[in-house]
């Protein structure tokens, strides 16, 4: 229970933040000194989260950790594409590439086995 909770809050206070800054800060919100704290932040929660998903994705990208952690959340595609600077058909790409890289089938749902990452 208090995963979902941390989850719904984080993402709150993240759709927070970039509504506060959109209107003044031109620059997507997840880059440079602000994606690091958005990590440091989702890694005090979920300090076993980034671990996990190395050991079950090896050679994962610093882009699809991101994502991953932002999928974790249940942000949406629309809060993924304002929040960072990928475009949706990006956004695709890597979702596909990270379900192939963890041998997901069609029917397998990738928040799911990242949710099950958190513990």
């Amino acid at each position: 229970m208090t995963m979902l909770i941390n989850a719904y809050e984080m993402c709150n206070a993240l759709r927070e933040m970039i509504s506060e800054e959109s209107t003044h800060n031109p620059a997507p919100f997840l880059s440079g000194e602000r994606e690091t704290v958005f990590r440091q932040v989702f890694t005090f929660y979920y300090p076993e989260f980034q671990d996990n998903l190395r050991k079950s994705i090896p050679g994962i990208t610093f882009t699809e950790e991101l994502l991953c952690m932002l999928t974790v959340l249940q942000s949406s595609q629309a809060d993924i594409t304002r929040w960072t600077s990928l475009s949706p058909e990006e956004l695709k790409v890597l979702w596909e590439s990270v379900r192939k890289k963890m041998d997901l089938g069609p029917a397998d749902l990738l928040g799911e086995r990242l949710y099950k990452m958190l513990e």
